[in-house]
C-alpha cells in the first residue's frame, strides 16, 4: 500500500510546498516556485503534515545506503557515493532526498519533516567537531554513543532496523545506548535484539543493564546497552557485565589487546534532576530510590549523586586492575566551567555502594578523580558547546577516556539529531586507532565449519553413498576411469590423456561435495 500511495503523496506535497523546478514537466499545474503560491488543500493542515512526515520518514529509513568496508564485507565505491544527488533544501519544513535504487534502477524520493529543536545561539542541527569519514572498520574502531529515549527491538520494528542499518553502513564497531527503556529481564527482548544484530553483523557481543525492580511490561524506564559489533572485534572481548548494585545504571564490555593491555567500555545513564515526590511512579529515579531505601532506610537517598560516586568507585577499582577506561554516558549535567576537585570515596560495605564522604556528586569531580579526559573538549575546545538534547540548551552527553588513549583518538564529533537512532539526543562518536589502543589491528574472523558428513551415523553414511553413486553413474565416472586405465597400461599417454585424468578427478571431488551437502543438516 505504501509503495502505491507514497509517490502520489510526495508529488502532492512538493507541488503545494515549492512548485516545479525550472524546466521540469508536471502532471498538473503547480504553485509559484518563489514560495508565494496559493495554499492547497492537500497536506496543508497540521494533521496532514504530521501524517506525511511519518510516511516519508518510514520510507526514507527503509532505504539507507552503505558506503564502507564492514565486517559483513559490504562496500560501495566512494566515487559512486560522491556522484549521488545530494539533499536539496526545498522549504523550511520539507527536504527531498534522492537515492539511487541499485536493484530496480529507479530514483527513490523521500521527505523528512522538521526536527523539533529548541532555538538558541548554540543549539543547532549541524555536525560539531569532525564528520564521520569513510573508514575500513578492520583498521579503525568506531564508537557511537546516543540516548535513543527508548528502543523497541521487535522483529517488525522497521525504524529500529533502519537505525542498525545506518550503524552498519557507517562502520560502527561499538554501540553505546543510554536510557533504552526496556525490561531486559524478559528473555524475549534479548532474543529480539540479537536477531536484529545478526541481520547486519557476522558476530556481536551484547551487554544490557536494568534495575532489579520487576516490571511485567516490556517497557521499563532507564537501562543501557553496550554492543561490540563484528566477529573480528567481538573476538577481543574477555568480560562483560552491568552495575553490580542492581540499579541498572551502567553496562560494560572489556576487550583485551597485546600483553597486559585491557580496555573497558562503559555505557551509563544518570537520572534527571528531580525529587522522589516529583518523579513519576515507574521512572528510573524512583526505581533507584526504592532499591536504596530498602537497603539503607536511614541514609540520605539521592540517586543522582549516588550514581556518580558508585561509578567512580567502580572505575577506580578497574583502573587499579590495569584497565583503561572509555566512559560513555548521558550525565544529565553540564560540566562547562565547573570547578573540579579530587574527591576519593570508599566502599560502604560489600554491596558495591560508595560512601558519600565529601564528594559533591558531580561528573566533573568523577572526571578529575579518575583522571579521565573529555576528548571532545580536548580536540575541539570551545567556550560553549552545542546542546545535545533537543529541548535543552546544554551539553549532557560525554565520551571520557583514560590518558593513555588520547593519542588513539583519530577524530571525534557530535552528529545531527536523528541521524542514527530516532531519539532526543545527538549522537556522539570517536574513531580509535586499534594499534594504539590494543597494540594491534584486527583481522577477518574465520569461523570453523563443521563437517556435514558424520561417520558415526550409519543412516547418514548410507545416504551419502547412495547420493555419491548416483553422481558417479550420471557422469559415467567408472567407464571413463576404465578407459583411461587401459590406455595407461598400453603405454598410450599424452597431454590429452593428462587433461582427461584431471577432468575425472575434478568430477570426483564435485560429486563428493554434492553428496556431503545433500546429507548435511545445515
Amino acid at each position: 500500500m505504501l509503495g502505491d500511495y507514497f509517490p502520489m503523496k510526495l508529488r502532492e506535497i512538493i507541488r503545494t510546498s515549492v512548485g516545479n523546478p525550472p524546466g521540469s514537466q508536471a502532471d498538473s499545474p503547480v504553485g509559484n516556485p518563489s514560495g508565494s503560491q496559493a495554499e492547497s488543500s492537500v497536506g496543508t493542515s497540521p494533521e496532514s503534515q504530521a501524517v506525511n512526515r511519518r510516511i516519508a520518514e518510514s520510507h526514507l529509513r527503509s532505504h539507507p545506503g552503505s558506503h564502507c568496508q564492514s565486517s559483513a564485507g559490504t562496500q560501495t565505491d566512494s566515487t559512486e557515493r560522491a556522484n549521488e544527488t545530494q539533499p536539496e533544501r526545498l522549504s523550511s519544513n520539507i527536504r527531498v532526498l534522492y537515492q539511487a535504487n541499485k536493484i530496480r534502477k529507479k530514483i527513490q524520493t523521500s521527505i523528512w519533516g522538521n526536527i523539533p529543536i529548541k532555538p538558541n545561539s548554540m543549539t543547532n542541527n549541524e555536525i560539531f567537531g569532525n564528520d564521520m569519514a569513510l573508514i575500513d572498520n578492520e583498521s579503525t574502531f568506531r564508537v557511537l554513543l546516543q540516548n535513543p529515549n527508548g528502543i523497541r527491538p521487535h522483529p517488525d520494528n522497521n525504524e529500529f532496523e533502519a537505525s542498525l542499518r545506518t550503524c552498519h553502513s557507517q562502520c560502527v564497531s561499538l554501540i553505546a545506548l543510554s536510557e533504552t527503556n526496556m525490561e531486559w529481564k524478559h528473555n524475549k527482548n534479548h532474543e529480539n535484539l540479537s536477531v536484529h544484530m545478526k541481520k547486519h553483523w557476522d558476530g556481536s557481543v551484547i551487554q544490557t543493564s536494568t534495575s532489579s525492580e520487576k516490571f511485567n511490561d516490556i517497557y521499563k524506564p532507564g537501562g543501557t546497552v553496550t554492543a561490540v559489533l563484528g566477529a573480528h572485534w567481538a573476538s577481543k572481548v574477555t568480560d562483560r557485565g552491568s552495575d553490580p548494585t542492581g540499579m541498572g545504571r551502567w553496562s560494560h564490555i572489556t576487550m583485551k589487546g597485546v600483553g597486559e593491555v585491557i580496555v573497558t567500555f562503559i555505557t551509563a545513564y544518570r537520572v534527571c534532576l528531580t525529587t522522589s515526590d516529583a518523579a513519576g511512579k515507574k521512572t528510573a529515579y524512583q526505581q533507584q530510590y526504592h532499591i536504596w531505601r530498602k537497603k539503607y532506610p536511614d541514609k540520605e537517598n539521592d540517586p543522582r549523586k549516588q550514581m556518580i560516586i558508585d561509578l567512580q568507585l567502580w572505575i577506580i577499582t578497574k583502573k587499579e586492575q590495569g584497565h583503561d577506561i572509555v566512559l560513555m554516558l548521558d550525565a544529565n549535567e553540564d560540566i562547562q566551567n565547573k570547578t573540579a576537585v579530587t574527591s576519593p570515596v570508599k566502599p560502604m560495605d560489600d554491596s558495591h555502594h560508595a560512601g558519600k564522604g565529601n564528594h559533591d556528586g558531580s561528573l566533573a569531580t568523577l572526571i578529575k578523580t579518575c583522571n579521565l579526559t573529555d576528548i571532545l573538549a580536548t580536540q575541539h575546545p570551545r567556550s560553549q558547546y552545542p546542546a545535545t538534547y533537543t529541548r535543552g540548551t546544554r551539553r549532557l552527553d560525554y565520551i571520557l577516556i583514560s590518558q593513555r588513549l588520547i593519542p588513539a583518538v583519530v577524530r571525534s564529533g557530535l552528529m545531527k539529531f536523528h541521524s542514527f537512532f530516532y531519539g532526543d539526543h545527538k549522537p556522539a562518536f570517536i574513531d580509535l586507532d586499534p594499534h594504539v589502543v590494543w597494540g594491534q589491528a584486527t583481522h577477518e574472523f574465520v569461523r570453523l565449519k563443521g563437517r556435514g558428513l558424520q561417520l558415526q551415523d550409519p543412516r547418514v553414511v548410507a545416504k551419502y553413498n547412495d547420493k555419491l553413486q548416483s553422481q558417479l553413474k550420471y557422469h559415467k565416472i567408472h567407464e571413463k576411469a576404465k578407459t583411461i586405465r587401459q590406455q595407461a597400461i598400453q603405454g598410450i599417454w599424452d597431454t590429452r590423456m593428462a587433461r582427461e585424468y584431471e577432468r575425472i578427478d575434478k568430477l570426483l571431488i564435485e560429486s563428493s561435495l554434492y553428496a556431503e551437502k545433500a546429507v548435511s543438516k545445515r
